[in-house]
C-alpha cells in the first residue's frame, strides 16, 4: 500500500435503487448489500474485485462520490491533515474486517477520506489496469495554488 495512493470510492445517493441500477447498466458493476448492520451500504464489485460503496446520502449532504486515499496510520495522518487546516467530518474509526478510516473536508471545502486497510488489506479500488475501476481524479478549486500546498 502506498501512501497517498486513491483506495476506495464511494457514493453518497438519495436513491440507491436507481443509482446501482445506473452504475451496473453502465459499468458491468455487480452491486450487493454489504450486510453492515444498521445501514444500506452497498458493495460494487467486477471480477471478484471490490470498487465502491453505495450509502443513502444523509440530511443535506450532496449527492457525489467521495474518494479515500490510503494511510499507514489514520489517525496520524488525520492528525496533520487538521494542522494543515483540514476540517474532521469523521474522526479516526474502526470499521469492522475492513480497518481505519477518517473523513474530512480540506480547506477549499473538497471532501475526501482516509482509509488504514487492516493488515495485509490493500484497497485496491484504484487500478488503471483493470476495467471499471479508478483511473484518473481531479480536484476542482478555485485556489490551486493553496490546494497543493495542502
Amino acid at each position: 500500500m502506498l501512501h497517498g495512493v486513491p483506495c476506495w470510492y464511494e457514493l453518497a445517493s438519495t436513491d440507491l435503487t436507481k443509482s446501482q441500477a445506473f452504475y451496473t447498466a453502465l459499468l458491468d458493476w455487480h452491486i450487493a448489500d454489504s450486510g453492515t448492520p444498521g445501514m444500506d451500504y452497498r458493495v460494487a464489485t467486477l471480477d471478484g474485485s471490490m470498487i465502491a460503496g453505495f450509502m443513502t446520502a444523509a440530511e443535506g449532504q450532496p449527492e457525489a462520490w467521495g474518494i479515500y486515499f490510503a494511510t499507514a496510520d489514520c489517525d496520524a495522518t488525520a492528525a496533520a491533515a487538521m494542522v494543515a487546516g483540514a476540517t474532521t467530518v469523521v474522526p479516526p474509526s474502526d470499521i469492522p474486517g475492513t480497518g481505519r478510516f477518517s473523513l474530512l473536508i480540506d480547506p477549499q471545502g473538497a471532501f475526501f477520506g482516509l482509509l488504514q486497510p487492516l493488515p495485509g488489506g490493500t484497497g485496491g479500488a484504484f487500478d488503471q489496469t483493470k476495467p471499471g475501476h479508478g483511473n484518473w481524479h481531479e480536484l476542482i478549486t478555485q485556489d490551486p495554488a493553496a490546494a497543493l500546498a495542502f
